[in-house]
């Protein structure tokens, strides 16, 4: 809705953004069941973590989704690029991506940091990748002027600082059952490091939002503005209130549910801000 009047193109059918929904979907639900097929083991160490594969549903079926859901995925990317002409780029990133979740599940989540990136890189991805099906909307997000590039950029940031952020949370709850099994990611480096870490992107996601909101006020009416502040400053608040200012053993798996929140937020704000 924000991208077409800006565009050279503002008739794009609407099917098109549905089936990459679609497509997104299907990619990121195989990777997800791929990833608990390969963590079955290692989740048998965590006492907190619900466990669906393996218990309610059995493995064998969980390898059939696994399977529809990818095939599924690369099909209707095909079908994508065969009738609405998406860009052969877009076909090789969505291909890639599914491969990088396997390379993800298999190799990458027993490195530290390297792993927690590629996904958040993916996440971001995938808040970009929409303005790749309408010509003449590339530019938009290289335009400081335009409210449509700011908030573009904003989402794509925040898609990737929250989701590196939470991927790291992650792991320091994962840290026993990981260790257990031979896996050393982020959550096993020493608690003074992990906290600079944190701390750090906190202080990054703050500053990068502080900015955002900033260059939103120009280009937004007032109350909009406000809701904006309300929606991304303060959970933002009160993450480093949490991190900093708990010290209960519950506190990151209570940051990762935060971050969830944020999400669900952002997603409600973009609404209001087109009713507006």
């Amino acid at each position: 809705m924000y991208l077409l009047p800006y565009c050279d193109y503002p008739s794009e059918p609407y099917p098109s953004f549905i089936l990459l929904a679609i497509t997104t979907g299907l990619v990121l639900a195989g990777g997800n069941i791929y990833n608990d097929l390969r963590d079955i083991h290692t989740d048998s160490f965590h006492k907190n973590k619900s466990k669906m594969i393996g218990s309610q549903v059995p493995t064998s079926r969980a390898w059939i989704w696994y399977y529809i859901f990818t095939t599924g995925g690369v099909v209707s990317c095909v079908v994508g690029w065969m009738i609405f002409d998406w860009p052969t780029s877009l076909a090789v990133i969505v291909i890639l991506s599914t491969g990088l979740l396997i390379l993800y599940s298999d190799y990458l989540k027993n490195t530290i940091l390297f792993g927690n990136l590629v996904i958040a890189l993916l996440c971001a991805l995938a808040v970009w990748i929409p303005v790749y099906l309408i010509p003449g909307c590339i530019d938009i997000t290289f335009q400081t002027k335009n409210p449509v590039a700011i908030i573009l950029s904003g989402y794509i940031l925040n898609a990737f600082l929250l989701t590196l952020l939470r991927e790291i949370i992650k792991d320091k709850e994962d840290e026993f059952a990981d260790h257990k099994t031979g896996i050393y990611t982020i959550g096993s480096i020493s608690l003074p490091k992990f906290k600079g870490i944190v701390s750090a992107l906190l202080g990054i996601i703050t500053i990068s939002n502080t900015i955002w909101i900033y260059f939103l006020f120009p280009v937004l009416k007032l109350v909009p503005w406000l809701l904006g502040v309300l929606f991304i400053l303060v959970p933002i608040c009160l993450m480093i209130y949490i991190f900093n200012l708990t010290s209960s053993d519950q506190k990151y798996a209570r940051l990762s549910k935060l971050i969830k929140v944020f999400f669900v937020l952002a997603v409600f704000l973009l609404i209001c801000w087109q009713l507006y």
